[in-house]
């Protein structure tokens, strides 16, 4: 697993919040030096933007890899968290003081052939069939407290559209990943 120093954590947040006040027009003294690139072993990871008010979720983008730098991800899955998650209604202005963001960096997927392989403790799940395709990240087994055959079954109804069962005959890849968030 890849790691990422205190300073590349608090880099992505600050373009993360940046790109949140930017969408409100807000403009940001010391805006974050873009040209400050983060460790290229960290290239082409996946990333999601989180995005909490009161903490309660607000939205969640992400992709699972990106194509070359997390910081134009970064941006992009924090505009479409705020924006494009069609769960929620876009974010609001008043919000922003209230907003929590967190980041995942996704590792590099792995396949596998048995949910034996698949510990809820640290992985996230990614299950593909046919079209249809969803993920959840780690922290949501923590969060629901889910056990294994019902975090299967919900991802593949509620985010790959295959059906309750669908991960039983579907391709299913697990991945870890570093989350972080603002303090």
């Amino acid at each position: 697993m890849y790691e990422l120093s205190s300073e590349e954590k608090k880099h992505l947040l600050e373009i993360s919040r940046s790109s949140l006040n930017e969408i409100f027009g807000i403009k940001v003294e010391g805006k974050p030096n873009i040209s400050a690139n983060l460790d290229c072993k960290l290239q082409n990871l996946g990333a999601f933007v989180t995005l909490y008010v009161k903490g309660n979720l607000r939205g969640c983008v992400g992709r699972m890899k990106s194509k070359g730098d997390l910081e134009p991800l970064i941006r992009s899955m924090t505009i479409s968290s705020a924006t494009k998650d069609n769960r929620f209604k876009p974010i609001n202005k008043d919000e922003l003081n209230h907003l929590k963001i967190e980041i995942s960096i996704v590792s590099e997927m792995e396949e596998i052939s048995s949910i034996d392989q698949f510990d809820l403790s640290k992985h996230g799940i990614y299950i593909k069939h046919g079209e249809g395709s969803g993920t959840f990240l780690p922290q949501v087994a923590k969060e629901t407290g889910w056990d294994k055959e019902e975090l299967l079954g919900r991802c593949s109804r509620d985010k790959a559209g295959i059906g309750w069962d669908g991960w039983k005959n579907a391709d299913l890849f697990v991945y870890e990943v570093i989350s972080f968030y603002e303090s």
